[in-house]
């Protein structure tokens, strides 16, 4: 969606500017694919888990490692789009 954007000032500043845009925007584009490549291998080695023995079993410590990282990854990610939010 942000690779789709576009910018109105493209044409109106410098070389760097656009160079640096485009920088942005690839690298914007290798995350994007990068992120859909990992989640694809994990999905396909979601079936092959045994997901009783990870809740039950000695791993829990894990889980719930893993929990408290993916809540702490959201609360980062609210926290910096209120900061955006408050800066305009």
């Amino acid at each position: 969606m942000l690779a789709r954007r576009r910018d109105p000032w493209w044409g109106l500043e410098g070389r760097s500017a656009r160079s640096d845009r485009l920088r942005r925007r690839v690298l914007g584009v290798l995350v994007v694919a990068l992120s859909t490549v990992l989640l694809a291998l994990i999905l396909a080695r979601l079936p092959a888990v045994d997901a009783q023995a990870l809740i039950l079993g000695s791993g829990r410590s894990v889980v719930f490692g893993a929990l408290l990282a993916d809540v702490s990854a959201c609360m980062l990610l609210v926290a910096g789009q209120m900061r955006e939010s408050f800066r305009h």
